[in-house]
């Protein structure tokens, strides 16, 4: 019988279900502090307003975002060829 490897040291670290701005910009987009706020007023970062200045990243509808756009540009190039 072969040994098999351990499948949790294979897979990635999930998100959190929130994060800081600067966080998601970091993970989603590699970019820092100002431009991840920018981001997120754009509307390319999802997020919920916890105060009148304060925002947390919804990192899960983020990444979900993320998912569908990507299905939806493989669909595009499959059509397309």
């Amino acid at each position: 019988m072969s040994k098999t490897k351990n499948a949790s040291a294979t897979l990635p670290k999930p998100l959190p279900a929130t994060g800081s701005v600067p966080f998601a910009g970091k993970v989603f987009y590699g970019a820092g502090r100002e431009k991840s706020y920018r981001l997120a007023k754009a509307g390319a970062i999802i997020t919920l307003d916890i105060g009148k200045r304060s925002k947390v990243a919804l990192l899960t509808a983020t990444s979900a975002v993320f998912l569908i756009l990507a299905i939806v540009a493989r669909l595009r190039c499959a059509s397309s060829a």
